[in-house]
């Protein structure tokens, strides 16, 4: 849930909120202090608030090593939370919001000796992920647009089309407006998106069409890269769950992507 950066497990709820900020600035530009703890009887709290609403994700930020020793019981909390609308990822702006009650922080070392703080339990919670439909057009459209100059295709347009296929999958369609010096072609890829249990994201049924030689082209180097995407996973929710189960995942479609979950684990203790 949270690297902390350092061995020892912090001492009150004011070194909690300034390992817990370092390690959230490692990952983003906030725009304010992000962390606001209040304690009843240290490590016993009774509310711990992320607010990164406003904050640029950063993109070259390294990946913390992941926890690899045994867990013990750390903190607790009668009420977690944490904000992000939006957080800005390459420009796009995504909603994040995660609520739960009565949680139980374990840590555990990763490889080097550093605490890595995990919710082992939490009593209820819900998630809720969304991005509007421009915002996925414009990453859509940078990926492109940096894949397609490398072949000397220029990217003019996109047009992202979504429809609901289930309650966890839905379809996307997008239309490339490509051109190559004084040549013009429309490109169309097509794919199905879905989320397991575990709020994890897989794309299938990738295909790429168009017509005429630059949509040819255009499709010769987009499909190796579409065919990699079919063989990657993509956690929406990078949180090791300990003994939290998810439940009543949905994904819907309303200009753009929403996905809810709740969550919980019985009363923590």
């Amino acid at each position: 849930m949270f690297p902390l950066y350092q061995k020892q497990l912090p001492s009150t709820a004011t070194e909690l909120s300034a390992a817990l900020t370092t390690s959230l600035r490692r990952a983003v530009n906030a725009v304010n202090e992000p962390v606001a703890i209040r304690d009843n009887i240290y490590p016993d709290l009774s509310e711990i608030a992320v607010d990164l609403s406003g904050a640029q994700m950063r993109m070259d930020a390294p990946r913390p090593l992941l926890p690899t020793g045994k867990s013990e019981s750390a903190i607790t909390a009668q009420r977690f939370t944490l904000h992000a609308q939006p957080l800005s990822v390459a420009g796009a702006a995504l909603n994040l919001e995660i609520v739960a009650d009565k949680i139980v922080l374990h840590q555990s070392p990763d490889r080097d000796g550093n605490i890595y703080l995990l919710l082992q339990r939490a009593e209820n919670g819900r998630i809720a992920i969304s991005i509007q439909q421009r915002d996925l057009e414009m990453l859509i459209s940078a990926i492109a647009k940096t894949e397609a100059a490398k072949q000397g295709v220029a990217i003019e347009s996109v047009q992202l089309k979504l429809t609901n296929r289930g309650e966890r999958s839905l379809g996307a369609e997008v239309r490339l407006q490509a051109r190559k010096l004084f040549l013009n072609a429309n490109i169309r890829i097509a794919g199905l998106l879905e989320i397991d249990e575990q709020l994890v994201a897989r794309v299938s049924r990738l295909t790429c069409e168009g017509d005429g030689a630059i949509a040819t082209l255009a499709c010769g180097f987009l499909t190796p890269q579409l065919q990699k995407l079919e063989t990657r996973e993509f956690p929406l929710l990078a949180l090791p769950l300990g003994e939290v189960r998810l439940r009543d995942i949905k994904l819907n479609v309303a200009d753009g992507i929403v996905v809810t979950a709740e969550f919980g684990s019985g009363t923590a203790a």
